[in-house]
């Protein structure tokens, strides 16, 4: 799951909320990985792109692990 928010920490409080719902609500399986991004209104380029490496290389990592997670699973 990811989530982005204009505040600091705004994304990871929404994060752990949906994470409750899916899980404990609706059943799901919902991998341990996920990515918050903080100041969603400046981490992006024209393109919207990160414009910061370590946001890049997390949703790298979190797609990265759902591949995994998917194909153990599958």
């Amino acid at each position: 799951i990811g989530g982005a928010s204009n505040g600091n920490y705004g994304a990871m409080r929404s994060l752990i909320a949906l994470r409750q719902v899916l899980e404990i609500g609706c059943g799901a399986l919902v991998i341990p990985d996920q990515i918050a991004v903080a100041r969603a209104a400046d981490a992006f380029d024209e393109m919207d792109n990160f414009k910061d490496e370590a946001n890049t290389r997390r949703l790298k990592d979190v797609v990265q692990s759902l591949i995994q997670f998917a194909r153990h699973y599958a």
